[in-house]
């Protein structure tokens, strides 16, 4: 059978219906770009591109929906290794541009090359370790690509060629640049990146870095521009500052172990992961929850979001020159910690979410005060509005800013506010609707403008939209079946069974994806973290192209980036 299969998979396109969702296609590598044409025609987005090794080879999975017809694809491709102990595949960037930083992590984390990649460039690794491929595992420790899931249904399944066959034109990845192929000494002025940057020989351009020291970018994230007088030439986003690996640490560890390490990865809506990671977890097992449980979930998820946009709101102001807002907004998101406290014990990476429910309930006095919170929410919203979002000076640095429409959004990903913003009212809790979301009322907040303007809107519209969410649920509580966790569920330390599960939530800055492979060990054989970030600023470069260096500042805040969720 093992032979069988795996001649089905080196051969004509296949295609299987797994329980992980949507429709699971099985590939030649060499056929990928073809695919990606197809599914790009078809209004396809990328969502993500992972790698995993097992015995048999790499296997290369292209995560791709369409958020308007919520269709999913997901493409399967294995590869043996090389001679030079790596396996190829072909690059897809130039099809789906967001690819390009997803084939680059890859590359970083496990032994495979795309080849003709644009950019052949450490991206989350320090140059020093860029061979180090530090998520490959020794021969002796590789399991069979067939022990994770079952592959039986492979051999004798309908061709995919209406799904992914493609009669047009396929275009050609553009020639990697020279300095990629020859390299520069190491005596060239400049760090690593600086040099690899290489000048396109235009007058009077000036090549500057803004970060990671910059104000505006937090202190972690650094972008190098060229710039023609005040406005942006070329611009290069600089990843890994605070890289952590923490896609290896859920290889080293139980789940239930891996589950403090969702408040590290954004700390602004780790209630938001922390239900992506218990999802794939009770979706692989078969784990059930109370209803009581999944409302503490959605009620602590939506005041975590709350807060979060809070924070955006007031830093973004900051970056743009205004001070006096950022004190009204951690004014209430010192409410919202003292409520989360009460709640989950912690006040800012929060770990309450567990296999089957959450920790425990909330203290005394916990509900009380989210009612009194959010009775008087709708008076701040609208003062908000007096103070800052009709002020005209705020209207002078976000319209027409940063304009992206929706083919940016698909061929990068991006996600959540950002492609709401840009006409497409796009969201998990709607699209694919987890926990009890698609019992509950609420509007997804859409702005069609595509600017910086728009993302604003839409985050404050959403605060709305989350309260609103939080009193539907607070009427529910008191009648609501069961306790805070199910009777059955399992210990935190529990061995996970065999298989795949890839679970989606909408975290505040777009879809976080959490995928478990499970070889039946004591540990996850894989972990992948599906960063918003990541995929949202991965279009800086082509948005920010042809406008003010200035305008760079509200075009990066109106993503509303948390650094620790891109570089993980």
């Amino acid at each position: 059978m093992r032979e069988q299969v795996l001649e089905s998979l080196a051969g004509a396109p296949r295609l299987v219906e797994w329980p992980c969702g949507g429709q699971q296609v099985f590939l030649e590598p060499a056929t990928l770009p073809a695919a990606m044409c197809r599914l790009k025609a078809d209004g396809m987005l990328l969502e993500d591109v992972t790698v995993a090794e097992y015995v048999e080879g790499c296997e290369a999975v292209y995560h791709l929906s369409n958020p308007q017809t919520l269709e999913r694809v997901t493409l399967h491709a294995l590869a043996q290794a090389n001679g030079d102990g790596k396996a190829a595949f072909p690059t897809i960037s130039h099809i789906f541009q967001g690819a390009d930083w997803h084939e680059r992590e890859a590359m970083d984390f496990f032994p495979v090359t795309f080849r003709n990649h644009p950019t052949p460039l450490p991206l989350l690794l320090a140059p020093e370790m860029a061979d180090e491929t530090p998520l490959s595992r020794p021969a002796e420790e590789r399991s069979s690509i067939f022990t994770v899931m079952d592959y039986s249904g492979v051999v004798g399944a309908p061709s995919a060629e209406s799904l992914i066959g493609w009669d047009g034109e396929v275009p050609a990845p553009p020639p990697v640049a020279d300095v990629y192929v020859t390299g520069l000494p190491d005596d060239a002025p400049g760090d690593y990146y600086t040099r690899h940057f290489q000048a396109t020989g235009e007058p009077d351009r000036l090549i500057l870095n803004m970060g990671p020291q910059h104000p505006s970018t937090h202190g972690v994230l650094r972008i190098i521009l060229e710039l023609d007088g005040e406005y942006i030439a070329r611009a290069e986003p600089v990843l890994g500052y605070i890289h952590r690996m923490h896609e290896l640490m859920g290889q080293n560890r139980k789940a239930g172990q891996f589950l403090p390490n969702m408040g590290r990865v954004d700390y602004l809506h780790a209630l938001g992961w922390n239900h992506a990671l218990v999802l794939a977890v009770e979706n692989l097992a078969g784990i059930q929850v109370p209803e009581r449980a999944e409302l503490l979930r959605i009620l602590t998820v939506e005041l975590n979001r709350i807060s979060s946009h809070l924070l955006w709101w007031g830093a973004y102001l900051l970056d743009l020159g205004a001070f006096t807002p950022i004190m009204y907004g951690f004014d209430d998101r010192e409410t919202i910690m003292d409520l989360l406290q009460m709640a989950t014990g912690s006040r800012l990476t929060y770990c309450y979410h567990r296999f089957g429910g959450v920790s425990h309930e909330p203290m005394p006095g916990f509900y009380e005060g989210v009612k009194e919170f959010i009775d008087g929410f709708d008076a701040r919203l609208a003062m908000y509005k007096d103070l800052v979002t009709d002020n005209i000076i705020l209207r002078k640095r976000v319209e027409g800013v940063g304009e992206m429409d929706l083919d940016v959004c698909r061929r990068y990903g991006c996600t959540g506010p950002v492609i709401r913003g840009s006409g497409l009212a796009f969201d998990v809790r709607r699209a694919w609707p987890h926990s009890l979301y698609s019992e509950l009322d609420f509007n997804i907040p859409v702005y069609h403008e595509g600017d910086a303007l728009a993302r604003y809107m839409v985050r404050m519209d959403e605060m709305v939209e989350s309260a609103r969410i939080i009193k539907q649920v607070l009427e529910r509580i008191p009648g609501a079946e069961g306790g805070h966790i199910h009777p059955k569920a399992p210990k935190q330390d529990f061995t996970l069974p065999k298989g795949t599960s890839r679970a989606m939530v909408e975290a505040a800055r777009g879809m976080v994806a959490v995928e478990v492979i499970s070889d039946g060990g004591k540990t996850p054989y894989r972990m992948r973290l599906r960063s918003p970030c990541f995929s949202n600023l991965s279009c800086f470069a082509e948005v920010s192209r042809g406008t003010l260096l200035a305008d760079a500042v509200s075009t990066l805040g109106s993503l509303d980036l948390v650094i620790p969720e891109i570089d993980r």
